[in-house]
């Protein structure tokens, strides 16, 4: 691994931990910028240099590569955005703020961390090379196509919606078996039997928590609820589909709140059936007045379903609802209480002093199975996949047809309990 010389010592005393790890991304990672390939070191090239600088550490990075005690070589390409966070004119005297963003790909990165030094005790070999997200299409094309990345053995990258499908496309002609952490779309991966999505995209977790309810309460009057703003009609269009695909004999109503009062569901619920309704809409102040309203009905047992957006809720207390129960799902829910979840919090924290995000469960799942499942010059993609995600493991349950690549369909669905969100579709 490549490890750029440490020009100023000054930067270790900073006191925010969350810094100090970033740095360690930047001093220790071989982390590169979205305009190069090459990996970063920590003191910015002055304009004014014109001549390249010296290369020892590429030399060294390709003889770590053919290094034969190396099982498995993993690269993360994420959004660190180290040229934003250590600015040249303002880090050596000013503590950098980061992002938010950078956050979620740093907590990721200490995740595979911790996964590599676990795979060590069980005699696995993995290595794990950071570079910073591209921002544009054409420098993707040119960091897919470097020989260090397309000799890794796994990629694993978080990239913006709009350069989807140059990344596809750049690893397809690289022949580089990718993982990609979100999508809006499992489209993609038609045809693509080198790309998986690790975790289940927004159209896929509709589709799942439809089919659930559908199944679970079977014998109930539906109703969707929507309107015509923002993405709540396209996310209402997948429910619709789902639940016209599913029902049998089942009643099924919609308002478009839109077009019509949304009191108007006050006489469209049933006093002689269960009520199970879909209320497509992440806007607190819309879903607030009709909870009240549907909860003022007195009819017991009303099942309403709403989206992982209403986990950060603040004004609307779900534990007093007396005749209505609230589900929502999520593709990548922690339950702090399982003792894996535990025991890895506590882990840690001990050794980073910080929480860890939901990302940092990520990284480590994802390098650690994949890690522990690997054979040395692995071909089979989809195997390695299916061998390293067993059923038995309720966070991923990869899926898919013919050539198309793999999606991570698994879903947690959540109920609101004893004033916190319990999984209820564990098998």
């Amino acid at each position: 691994m490549i490890k750029p010389e440490m020009t100023d010592m000054r930067i270790f005393n900073m006191r925010n931990s969350v810094l100090l790890h970033l740095l360690f991304c930047v001093l220790l990672l071989g982390a590169v910028s979205c305009k190069t390939t090459k990996p970063a070191t920590t003191t910015p090239p002055k304009p004014s240099v014109q001549t390249p600088a010296p290369k020892p550490e590429v030399k060294e990075e390709i003889k770590v590569i053919k290094d034969e005690n190396i099982k498995l070589k993993v690269v993360l390409i994420m959004p660190f955005e180290l040229e934003q966070n250590f600015k040249a004119e303002s880090y050596e005297t000013i503590e950098p703020e980061v992002s938010q963003t950078s956050l979620v790909a740093l907590n990721f990165y200490e995740g595979a961390i911790m996964a590599v030094d676990t795979l060590k005790t069980l005699k696995k070999e993995v290595t794990i090379h950071t570079y910073d997200t591209p921002s544009d299409s054409a420098s993707i094309v040119r960091m897919l196509t470097n020989p260090t990345i397309k000799e890794a053995g796994l990629v694993i990258g978080t990239f913006p919606p709009n350069l989807t499908n140059a990344v596809i496309s750049a690893a397809g002609k690289a022949g580089i078996n990718l993982i990609l952490t979100q999508s809006n779309s499992p489209d993609f991966l038609e045809n693509k039997k080198n790309i998986v999505l690790s975790f289940a995209s927004t159209i896929t977790q509709c589709r799942e928590m439809a089919e659930y309810m559908m199944e679970e309460f079977d014998n109930s009057k539906i109703i969707l609820v929507y309107r015509t703003e923002k993405r709540e009609d396209e996310l209402a269009l997948i429910f619709r589909e789902e639940i016209v695909r599913l029902k049998k004999d089942q009643e099924f109503a919609e308002l478009n709140a839109t077009s019509k009062s949304y009191k108007d569901i006050s006489g469209m619920l049933s006093k002689t059936k269960r009520n199970l309704i879909f209320l497509i809409s992440s806007d607190e102040a819309f879903i607030s007045p009709i909870i009240s309203l549907v909860e003022e009905q007195k009819i017991f047992g009303v099942k309403m379903v709403g989206l992982p957006t209403w986990q950060n809720f603040e004004s609307i207390d779900f534990m007093s609802l007396k005749n209505i129960e609230v589900f929502i799902f999520d593709n990548n829910f922690i339950s702090f209480d399982t003792p894996a979840h535990s025991d890895f919090r506590k882990k840690f924290i001990s050794k980073y002093s910080n929480d860890p995000m939901n990302s940092a469960y990520n990284g480590f799942d994802l390098v650690f199975y994949l890690g522990n499942a690997y054979e040395n010059k692995e071909k089979n993609f989809e195997g390695l996949l299916k061998k390293a995600f067993s059923k038995e493991n309720t966070g991923y349950s990869f899926e898919g047809s013919g050539n198309n690549g793999l999606e991570n369909t698994s879903i947690s669905v959540l109920r609101f309990n004893d004033y916190k969100l319990e999984r209820i579709n564990i098998k």
